[in-house]
């Protein structure tokens, strides 16, 4: 994806409409830095840089902006990774998220600041959501399910996807640059293609779905003409199916829960096709940019990098 520079995404007012969401940006660079890394002042000169660094509308803070979306992948990667935080912070890390002391313990919150789980107020530390999200990770039993892209948008560096275990109808977004540094496809060949991931199933939003470990169902033979060629099935992913309703015979599901059962990539892509035609599609309305969620002023943020730089593996945790 190529980064645009220059005078276009700069002031003066008299030649761009300003953002309806911030003081600080015109509407075109908001837009640019919603869907980047590199955020509002990653695509102005160093003359303005400064004006626009705690922009709102591209803050890692923000829901549903690239950097939001990176961050929430490098916490789960780091809390999954071998350089994880060492037991001794993460109990500090639990006792910030319970609202308890953290006396003789500043050393642990100066490293659980330093990654964004906490930010001290006043020389308090108070847990963030990427915070809340790492203790989650740790906590919680991820697990695998079927996965397959719907379709992708690569102005926003988006894709929408179904995650199997957690709904068949809703769509997911998902970072289309994950997608492919994981599975090894290009964008132009993950629609349809059978994946599986885990994932924390039980969250309510599907914003707040965050997969990892992200592959193909099977193996890549090799590339005919630049595309890849059909899959070797050698997984066969587990997948929810609805429970039968009892009064048409069926053994149904009492607690609630989806039964598990396994499905072949054919069929995999045949769910996926039906309900990718019951989905709108993105090009059927215009892309809005979305006020950002905050109850203050403008938050504060450090520069969000693309997630090649942030892979928890390349940082020391401990």
């Amino acid at each position: 994806m190529s980064e645009t520079f220059g005078p276009e995404y700069v002031r003066p007012k008299t030649r761009q409409e300003d953002c309806p969401y911030c003081p600080c940006c015109t509407r075109v660079l908001c837009e640019r830095g919603r869907t980047t890394y590199l955020r509002c002042d990653g695509h102005t000169s160093v003359e303005t840089r400064a004006a626009v660094a705690d922009c709102p509308c591209s803050a890692e803070e923000t829901r549903g902006t690239a950097a939001w979306r990176a961050a929430r992948v490098r916490a789960v990667s780091h809390a999954l990774s071998p350089q994880a935080l060492g037991k001794d912070i993460v109990a500090v890390l639990a006792l910030v998220a319970h609202g308890q002391d953290t006396a003789g313990r500043e050393d642990q919150v100066r490293t659980l600041a330093m990654r964004r789980y906490v930010r001290l107020t006043d020389g308090d530390p108070l847990l963030t959501e990427l915070g809340e999200l790492y203790l989650r990770t740790v906590n919680q039993t991820r697990k695998a399910s079927g996965v397959t892209v719907l379709d992708v948008d690569q102005t926003a560096g988006t894709a929408r996807v179904l995650v199997m275990g957690w709904s068949m109808s809703e769509p997911v977004t998902v970072l289309l640059d994950q997608l492919c540094s994981e599975t090894g496809l290009t964008a132009g060949e993950l629609v349809g293609w059978p994946l599986e991931a885990s994932a924390d199933l039980a969250v309510m939003l599907a914003d707040d779905v965050v997969l990892s470990g992200i592959r193909v169902v099977g193996a890549v033979e090799g590339r005919v003409d630049g595309a890849p060629k059909r899959l070797v099935q050698v997984v066969q992913p587990v997948l929810p199916v609805p429970p039968t309703s009892p009064v048409s015979g069926g053994t149904g599901s009492p607690g609630g829960e989806l039964p598990a059962t396994t499905a072949d990539p054919t069929s995999m892509m045949q769910a996926a096709q039906a309900v990718r035609a019951a989905v709108p599609g993105d090009s059927e309305a215009p892309t809005e940019v979305l006020p950002p969620v905050t109850d203050g002023p403008p938050p504060t943020t450090a520069a969000a990098l693309p997630l090649s730089v942030l892979r928890a593996g390349q940082e020391g945790g401990r």
